[in-house]
C-alpha cells in the first residue's frame, strides 16, 4: 500500500460509522499513550518535590533504613540493565534478517484451476489492485472487474438475506461525486 493510499483526501466521503470507529480508536490510542507517559510525569513531579519528600519521609521520622533504599534503587537499576541487555541481544540477533519473504510466483493456470475460474477472470485479477469478483451459485468466479483508481473507496459488500440474493447497486451510487 502506498502512503498516498492511506491518506484520506475527501473526509466528507468517509462513512459515518467508519469515521466514528476510527475516532474511538484514536481516543483509545491517545489514552494509552498518556497512560504510558504517566510514570514519567510522576517522576518529574517527584523530582520537583524531592525536598518536600525528604522533609516528609526523613525529617519527620528521623530514620531511613539505607539498606532498603539501596536495595530498591539497585533492583530498579538491575532490572533496567537486564531489559537493555535483552533488547540489544534481540536487535543483534535479528539484524539483517528479513523474515518477510516474497511468496513464490504462481502460474495463471494454477490460479484458475484453484479458483475454478476461467483464464480470462484470472487475467483480470492480475491487472488491478482492487477487483470486484462476481461468483456463481457454487461460489466460482465468473466475472471480474477492475475498480478504477479514481474511486476514493470501494463500497462495502452487502450481505444477502437468508435464502435470498443481493441486488447490485445502480452504477450511479458507485461513481465518485463530481468535484465542484
Amino acid at each position: 500500500m502506498r502512503t498516498q493510499d492511506a491518506v484520506i483526501s475527501r473526509p466528507e466521503r468517509v462513512p459515518r460509522v467508519r469515521h466514528g470507529v476510527f475516532t474511538a480508536l484514536t481516543a483509545v490510542a491517545w489514552t494509552g499513550f498518556v497512560w504510558l507517559l504517566a510514570p514519567l510525569l510522576t517522576l518529574l513531579l517527584w523530582a520537583a518535590g524531592a525536598a518536600t519528600l525528604y522533609e516528609e519521609a526523613v525529617a519527620r521520622f528521623g530514620d531511613v533504613q539505607p539498606g532498603v533504599l539501596v536495595g530498591v534503587i539497585g533492583a530498579a537499576l538491575g532490572l533496567a540493565a537486564v531489559l537493555v541487555v535483552w533488547a540489544q541481544g534481540q536487535r543483534r540477533r535479528f539484524a539483517g534478517a528479513e523474515r518477510r519473504r516474497r511468496p513464490e510466483d504462481v502460474e495463471q493456470s494454477e490460479v484458475a484451476a484453484a479458483l475454478g475460474a476461467s483464464p480470462d477472470v484470472t487475467a483480470v485479477l492480475r491487472t488491478g489492485r482492487v477487483v470486484v469478483v462476481h461468483v456463481d451459485e457454487a461460489g466460482r468466479p465468473v466475472r471480474a472487474e477492475v475498480v478504477p483508481a479514481s474511486w476514493s473507496g470501494v463500497p462495502a459488500p452487502r450481505r444477502a438475506p437468508v435464502g435470498g440474493t443481493v441486488t447490485p447497486e445502480p452504477p450511479s451510487a458507485l461513481e465518485p461525486a463530481p468535484v465542484p
